[in-house]
């Protein structure tokens, strides 16, 4: 729905409700250094697709899905990248209620290093966290249910 040029840094979105109506794969999709604060984000495929340097905070993300017949999966939130390093997800609620693979969605490659990766107390229902990372260092994943 909003792809994010490569060129394009400092992105924020604040108090805003994004409606996929089942109609689009992502919701926000971009390279790097995004803000997204006390978002409605639904009924899209991916909520957050961002590859390295982001915030999503306080923001409510539901009614994820995966179109029936393709064969891909939905995340909550995914970050996907080499090596993905300053994100920070915190104080979310992620509810995926169909096949999606994971409410968040983290991938490095192995032979590579993510650092400074934050996700805390977050409510998450449906699916799970599924961390690939590489070798991480300060990788903190405290208080999320």
């Amino acid at each position: 729905m909003i792809g994010i040029y490569p060129t394009v840094r400092g992105t924020r979105f604040e108090d805003c409700e994004i409606d996929g109506q089942n109609q689009t794969a992502r919701a926000i999709t971009g390279p790097s250094d995004v803000e997204v604060r006390r978002c409605d984000i639904h009924n899209t495929g991916n909520g957050v697709e961002v590859q390295n340097s982001f915030v999503v905070e306080d923001s409510y993300l539901h009614d994820i899905y995966t179109p029936p017949g393709l064969n891909w999966h939905a995340d909550g939130i995914q970050a996907r990248d080499a090596s993905v390093n300053d994100i920070t997800i915190r104080r979310n609620t992620i509810l995926l209620t169909g096949p999606e693979t994971g409410a968040i969605h983290i991938i490095g490659k192995a032979d590579s290093t993510s650092e400074n990766i934050v996700v805390e107390d977050n409510l998450l229902g449906g699916r799970f966290l599924h961390c690939l990372c590489g070798r991480g260092h300060g990788a903190e994943l405290p208080g999320d249910q």
